[in-house]
This record gives C-alpha cells, structure tokens and sequence, in this order.
C-alpha cells in the first residue's frame, strides 16, 4: 500500500491547482458529467414514467413499481462493485455497463412509445441497475492516481462539475419533449440515452492511458495469480 501511494505521488499531480488543471481530471468530469445525466435524467422522472408505462396517476402502486429497479440495483452495485478487482475487468466492464445504460434507455423510450408497460419497467430496471454499478467502477480511476491535497482538489472538481449533469437533464429532457413533442416523451428519453454512450467510448479509451499506479497494481495482480496458480 505505502508503495503504491508512493507510486501515485511520483505520478500524479502534486497540490491543488496543479491537480484542478491536470487534463485526466478534467477528462473523467466529463465522464461523470455524462453518468449524472443518464443518472438524474431517468430517477427525476422515473414515477411520472413508470405512471405512464402503467397507465396510471402516480400514487402508491407506482411507488411500488418504481422501487423494483432500485432493488435490483442495489445488487447489481454490490456484486459488479466487488468483482471488478481488476484494471482490465474495470475498464472492460465500465465500458460495457455505459452502453448497456444507453441501450436501456434508449429500450425504455421505445417501450413507452409501443405502449409496452412491462418491457418498459424491465429497461428501466436493467438501466439503473448499470449506471448504479458503473458508478464505483468510474470513481476508481480518479482515486488511482491521486493522493493527498490533490485527491481532495481533483475528486471534489470532478464531484462538483460531474454533478452538474443532474441540473442539466431535466432541463434537456423537458426543452427535447417540448422541441419534439410526443405522447410519450420518447425524444427526451433518447437524449439521455446518448450520453451513456459518450461515456462508454470515454472509459474505453483509458486503455491508452498511462499511469505508473496501474502498472503496479497490474504486476501485483499477476504475481498473486501465479503464486496461487497450482504448482506454486
């Protein structure tokens, strides 16, 4: 452990302001700008969804319904949370938990168009259950080459603007539906859909990013599988 900060120390940004300019920080607020948008997009208007979806007002029978994802979720977060042990399981799995949020959203948005209730709760579901797993996995890059007074300077700006996301979708969803208005409010769900996606390259392209912490994290890896590998 004392190695691996020492690592991140010699790698990483020293200091506030040198870790509120470092182009990695700046790099992963747009990633958690996009997640917050896929985010808040879909839980500020999930009972008003869930109540169309079932044709229904929003009251207590939809409250129930629009706590099955959040359930699932909570699973999701934990399991993928703990199994994503590895740089290149994170990276991988981010990667494909952004586009199954999109695809999600984007599925949601058509089965509330096709009047699909129950095809529409299961994407909604299957949508908050990745952006909640994809979550920690996102914040592990950040954390992995900062320490110190820059970890605090470089997360808070990343939390900071990232959060951002969550005023601007309501705004974008709502200025979508009124652009291009539907029954069902569809467009707006697609817009929040492609956000997801623009994470997902984002993520995916860390793999060409070098960072002497990874390195190190990797090689410890693949010592502790041979040590346990049989005949060791």
């Amino acid at each position: 452990m004392a190695k691996e900060d020492t690592v991140r120390e010699s790698d990483g940004p020293t200091g506030i302001w040198r870790a509120m300019g470092n182009w990695k920080v700046w790099y992963f607020t747009v990633i958690y700008f996009c997640l917050q948008i896929a985010v808040y997009g879909t839980t500020f208007y999930l009972p008003q969804q869930v109540a169309n979806l079932l044709g229904q007002d929003v009251g207590w029978q939809v409250g129930l319904v629009a706590a099955i994802p959040w359930l699932v979720g909570l699973f999701a977060c934990y399991y993928f949370g703990r199994a994503a042990n590895t740089i290149v399981r994170r990276r991988n799995w981010g990667t494909m938990f952004y586009i199954i949020t999109g695809v999600a959203i984007l599925a949601s948005a058509w089965a509330g168009s096709a009047g699909q209730p129950i095809l529409g709760i299961l994407f909604i579901t299957i949508a908050v259950a990745s952006f909640l797993s994809v979550g920690p996995i996102t914040w592990s890059y950040p954390t992995a080459f900062l320490t110190g007074t820059a970890a605090a300077a470089g997360i808070g700006l990343i939390n900071s603007l990232g959060n951002l996301g969550g005023f601007v979708a309501p705004l974008m969803r709502t200025g979508i539906n009124e652009a291009v208005p539907t029954d069902s409010g569809a467009w707006g769900v697609v817009s929040l859909g492609v956000f997801a996606f623009l994470a997902a390259i984002m993520l995916f392209c860390t793999k060409f990013f070098s960072s002497k912490a990874d390195a190190l994290l990797e090689a410890e890896q693949d010592a502790d599988v041979e040590t346990t590998a049989p005949g060791h």
